[in-house]
């Protein structure tokens, strides 16, 4: 779901900054973003250290494995 929400806004050209994923996350949907242009940074397993990220690197999507994502706008 990360890697639809990430696509549909960038194509809208509504995605700011990167994606923000775990040291978990599906390396295929790192690649996928690659594809689009998309930056993509890995945190800590955990909300906390993926917001953290997030919020450090100016971006506004993450999830983690766990199945939450969280959209700063």
């Amino acid at each position: 779901m990360l890697y639809v929400i990430a696509r549909f806004r960038h194509r809208r050209g509504a995605l700011k900054g990167g994606v923000v994923g775990t040291l978990m996350t599906n390396l295929g949907m790192e690649q996928a973003l690659a594809e689009l242009g998309v930056p993509f940074k890995r945190a800590a397993v955990g909300d906390r250290y993926v917001v953290d990220r997030l919020i450090e690197d100016y971006g506004q999507l993450c999830g983690e494995y766990s199945g939450y994502i969280i959209c700063l706008d």
